[in-house]
């Protein structure tokens, strides 16, 4: 299994957006942050990850629903909370956040 990192909170939602929940491993905090952690098996977040990032690409990057991008933020920023709150310092997906 490959890994992919970020700590960008929108980045994180976009991943999660285009690849699915599952690909969202977990989410930890450091001293420095929060990071974001995803299975990058596919071999696709660091072209996502660009796209995000690079104002000088082919153009924005579309997504076809906007409510379900919004939603994948609302489930970023509960893995945060859950990081932050949490003893160990991590949130590790199990299926639980997607049915609050």
């Amino acid at each position: 299994m490959r890994l992919f990192q970020t700590r960008h909170q929108g980045c994180a939602a976009l991943l999660r957006y285009t690849l699915g929940p599952n690909a969202h491993i977990k989410t930890y905090r450091e001293p420095q942050g929060i990071t974001f952690v995803f299975d990058d098996t596919s071999g696709k977040c660091r072209d996502i990850s660009h796209k995000f990032f690079d104002d000088d690409n082919e153009g924005p990057f579309s997504v076809s629903d906007g409510r379900a991008l919004l939603d994948h933020f609302a489930t970023i920023r509960r893995t945060m909370t859950a990081a932050i709150n949490a003893p160990t310092g991590e949130w590790v997906n199990t299926g639980e956040i997607e049915n609050e």
